[in-house]
């Protein structure tokens, strides 16, 4: 995956990458992520790097501003007994707003519940170090079909 790709080319873990520590593909595109030209693609460049490739990936399935990129609040949309609260903990939105301590609509790895912690790399798609809802409700779908493949 890209972000794997991504987190082990940052060789001094600085949080940057340099164009010498780009993995290849990025270095063709290198000038056009580096969109201040300081000479290093930082958080915020990779991220909408990744978010870009997302959204190329996810058109013609289900149209503009539909699939994992598109804003739905937090917690999204909520079906079943959690939409009504209930699982221990209330909805899922209610216990990502009960982990989010400094209410920015994200949570660091810091904040995450121990469970998410040991994924965290995983589950944070655009490497900014920062879970947000759509990440999760993107985990929680893949995590569910794997379950539904296991059982049949």
């Amino acid at each position: 995956m890209i972000v794997q790709k991504i987190k082990a080319a940052d060789k001094n873990k600085d949080g940057k990458i340099s164009k010498d520590e780009a993995p290849e593909k990025m270095k063709e595109h290198f000038d056009k992520i580096d969109k201040n030209s300081d000479g290093v693609a930082d958080r915020e460049e990779i991220g909408q790097m990744i978010r870009h490739i997302a959204m190329k990936a996810h058109r013609g399935h289900g149209g503009p501003g539909r699939g994992p990129a598109a804003k739905r609040g937090p917690g999204g949309p909520q079906r079943g007994p959690s939409a009504r609260g209930g699982r221990p903990g209330g909805s899922p939105a209610d216990r990502f707003k009960a982990a989010d301590k400094n209410g920015d609509g994200k949570l660091s790895k810091e904040e995450a519940p121990e469970r998410l912690k040991e994924h965290f790399d995983k589950i944070d798609t655009n490497a900014d170090y920062q879970l947000e809802p759509s990440e999760l409700r993107e985990a929680f779908k893949k995590m569910m079909g794997k379950r539904r493949k296991a059982k049949d």
